[in-house]
């Protein structure tokens, strides 16, 4: 498998993994040295231990993202656009982003940035 197809099946995997509620597998598909900074501007976690509770948190607000599009893939870096929701006490939050990655050549990310913002979102009452 070269570089592209590892990249591809480990963008799969994310976006599996965000189906699935499962933290632990998208931790699994990170370097333990990886960084996110999701959305950009924010501060940037570091390590297995932060990303785990950063995505645990997502996924405890039932985050649920959906590819809008195809992943573009540049020797060991790529980005992916897709729709997110997230479950909020009394509202639902929807946001269009597009995901930039970093990968080491066993297809781990090594960085993720995620742009999105406030001109991105939307607010939905219940």
């Amino acid at each position: 498998m070269d570089l592209t197809e590892k990249i591809q099946a480990t963008i799969d995997k994310y976006f599996d993994a965000f189906d699935r509620g499962s933290a632990d597998k998208v931790l699994g598909l990170f370097s333990s040295t990886a960084t996110v900074e999701d959305p950009v501007g924010s501060k940037v976690q570091t390590g297995s231990e932060e990303l785990l509770k950063f995505y645990s948190g997502a996924m405890s607000m039932q985050c649920k993202i959906t590819s809008t599009g195809p992943a573009r893939i540049v020797e060991n870096e790529a980005a992916f656009p897709f729709h997110g929701v997230v479950q909020l006490p009394d509202k639902i939050l929807e946001f269009d982003c597009i995901d930039v990655m970093t990968f080491d050549m066993d297809g781990k990310i090594l960085t993720m940035r995620a742009f999105w913002g406030p001109v991105n979102t939307n607010y939905v009452t219940r």
